[in-house]
């Protein structure tokens, strides 16, 4: 059972849709938490239910079995490790669901919220026997922590996957843009050092 948590809808997509739809077409069960729902401008209902079903759509499109939305507002800097509702709750989907490998942010990812979550699953699974990976968004560059062990994920058999799972984030097609290019680029740079078409590239906890 493999875990993907990330701060808000199409995070899951843009760092490891490819390596989701490789382990969904291989049988696996993949479930996606997102913490928030990423309105920090609209603060609308209809736009937060708009998301939800975008991420819910792409989600389909890799392969995704279930995708559970938690609602806290999108404030970069909300101490989720001081929260003890939100580690009692993680802390339940982890025994709940036991996964074996989990996909979330780096831990220096220039994003607060990104770095909040990384740290908060690095701290609920040190006791626990699964494998964390985490990915870059954001930075295109790896500027921290070089020594972390890197885990290559070929994904030329899925990235018409993860580029169709995309395009269903309509309502934030404009902002998509820049983070899709970005995307892509390390996708195809990742591919190049693994001797892939393309690849997305993990760092182990």
């Amino acid at each position: 059972m493999i875990l993907v948590l990330v701060a808000h809808p199409d995070d899951e997509i843009l760092g490891c849709g490819g390596t989701i739809a490789k382990y969904a077409q291989d049988g696996e069960e993949v479930i996606s938490i997102i913490f928030s729902d990423g309105d920090p401008v609209h603060k609308s209902k209809d736009f937060t239910i708009k998301r939800r079903k975008e991420s819910i759509a792409a989600g389909k499109k890799l392969g995704i079995s279930d995708t559970v939305f938690l609602g806290l507002p999108d404030k970069p800097f909300i101490p989720l490790l001081k929260d003890k509702h939100i580690l009692k709750r993680i802390n339940n989907i982890l025994n709940k669901l036991a996964p074996k490998v989990i996909f979330t942010h780096m831990p220096d990812d220039p994003h607060p919220m990104h770095a909040n979550i990384s740290k908060l699953v690095n701290e609920l699974t040190k006791d626990r026997d699964i494998e964390v990976y985490t990915f870059a968004i954001t930075s295109p560059l790896k500027v921290k922590q070089r020594d972390m062990p890197r885990l290559y994920i070929d994904i030329s058999d899925t990235f018409d996957e993860k580029k169709a799972a995309l395009k269903e984030f309509k309502s934030q097609e404009f902002w998509l843009m820049y983070y899709k290019n970005i995307t892509f680029m390390m996708n195809k740079i990742a591919g190049l050092k693994s001797h892939h078409k393309y690849a997305e590239v993990f760092y182990k906890w």
